[in-house]
């Protein structure tokens, strides 16, 4: 069934009966994701990471090409959220410190758009596939936090090798041979 998009000038509850309507057709499922991270090193979790992301890529492609986009651009919210994720991570791939404080940096602004992208896909259509889509982004975005939090851990705990330096001297050393108050 699809539905059509409300009017700009439809009231907000007009929008909440939308809502209501299409809400049936998710799984009212907390997404909780435990994964058994132990032991790993942070260049596995930046693989394990990636990985993750090439599945929200394919929901950001799904939507990004579908039909429904065309009457409903809202949606282009999640495409824009995982491009954005996905860029700026990709750089910083064999720097796991500098990839987990950047993920942490953008997974607000990605959960925020899986979020808006709960409410809207079950407007645009209620297909599987975005019943699907919805369910897919979720697990991927919440997995992306464990492993995000996991990472942060490990790196921020890997500390640099001490650095050897001289002892600094209590009282500098004389630079002119005569002792002081010398006349001379």
């Amino acid at each position: 069934m699809r539905y059509q998009r409300p009017p700009s000038t439809e009231s907000e509850s007009r929008h909440s009966e939308w809502v209501a309507e299409a809400e049936p057709h998710l799984p009212n499922a907390e997404f909780v994701v435990k994964i058994d991270l132990m032991p790993v090193s942070p260049p596995e979790l930046v693989n394990r990471c990636q990985t993750v992301l090439a599945h929200a890529w394919m929901v950001r492609t799904f939507v990004k090409h579908s039909t429904e986009v065309e009457d409903f651009p809202e949606l282009m919210g999640i495409v824009r959220g995982v491009f954005d994720l996905s860029r700026a991570v990709e750089t910083r791939v064999d720097d796991p410190a500098e990839y987990f404080k950047m993920l942490d940096k953008k997974l607000p602004g990605l959960r925020s758009a899986v979020e808006k992208f709960a409410i809207d896909a079950p407007l645009a259509s209620t297909h599987t596939n975005f019943i699907q889509a919805v369910i897919s982004i979720r697990a991927s975005t919440e997995e992306l936090a464990e492993l995000c939090a996991h990472g942060i851990q490990q790196t921020s705990t890997v500390k640099a090798p001490p650095s050897i330096t001289k002892p600094i001297p209590k009282h500098p050393a004389p630079t002119s041979p005569n002792p002081p108050g010398s006349d001379e």
